[in-house]
């Protein structure tokens, strides 16, 4: 048990998840523009401090928060800097932390195991496979992997242009993959560019408290879920060409030991 921020009731301790990008984590004090929000946007342990009293009883907290555990935080980037402070406290090289309810953290959480699926899948092939069809007219390997690419410049261009004009356009639609990239180094950094760029609208959207105007407007994170669907997908076809392409047993086996568990842990 962990007594409430009022002082006047014992609560049970909140269990926070953490998404880890490389930083220490943080404490920062509440964001101003949580002001106002649904309490379901903030996390309980500064509930007392953004309402003015304490949400589970209704009386004012007379000290300050001390956290035994720091509650989840993300860390984002900003390209500009001008919104970099945003939601969280300003951390060096431009890198800000924010601190969010359980619930998004596990979004945030799924949005980088897929990112790491997908790492795991470029990681086995080489550009000749690219060009793999199924000889019935639909996709090729590089083809599904433009479309998987491309969603992410796609739909923040619709949502937040801002964060669109961070990612370099991943298509050459003269290329016969349609992909601009000419290595598979080079496809994984733009998979990185366009995750980087749509993690951090997801983020700048939730902590601003405010939906995106044109799609997912019942939640910012929605495009995160809908990211991860998609990607999967794809990918699924892109199995499915390699069984048809002569990959073997072993190698398709390989291929699943390095990406299920991933989403196991």
């Amino acid at each position: 048990m962990r007594d409430c921020l009022c002082g006047a009731l014992d609560v049970p301790a909140i269990t926070h998840e953490t998404y880890d990008l490389g930083m220490v984590n943080v404490c920062p004090r509440v964001p101003d523009t949580l002001m106002g929000n649904p309490v379901a946007w903030v996390p309980l342990p500064y509930q007392c401090l953004v309402f003015g009293r304490c949400a589970l009883h209704g009386a004012k907290p007379d000290r300050a928060p001390q956290h035994e555990e720091p509650p989840a935080t993300l860390l984002g980037t900003s390209g500009s800097g001008a919104r970099a402070a945003r939601g969280g406290r300003r951390r060096a090289g431009g890198r800000w932390a924010v601190t969010l309810p359980l619930e998004l953290t596990l979004v945030f959480e799924a949005f980088e195991r897929n990112a790491r699926v997908n790492r795991a899948v470029l990681a086995t092939l080489e550009m000749p496979m690219l060009d793999v069809q199924d000889g019935m007219g639909g996709f090729s390997i590089g083809q599904h992997l433009a479309d998987i690419v491309s969603f992410r410049r796609s739909w923040l261009s619709t949502v937040s242009p801002e964060h669109a004009e961070r990612v370099p356009d991943p298509i050459d639609m003269n290329a016969a993959t349609w992909l601009a990239a000419t290595s598979i180094g080079d496809l994984q950094a733009a998979f990185d560019a366009g995750d980087a760029a749509l993690r951090d609208a997801v983020l700048e959207a939730v902590t601003d408290g405010r939906g995106f105007v044109g799609a997912y407007a019942s939640h910012p994170a929605q495009l995160m879920v809908h990211c991860i669907v998609h990607d999967a997908h794809h990918r699924g076809q892109i199995m499915a060409l390699l069984r048809q392409s002569g990959r073997s047993v072993e190698a398709r086996e390989r291929l699943e030991e390095a990406t299920w568990p991933i989403w196991r842990a």
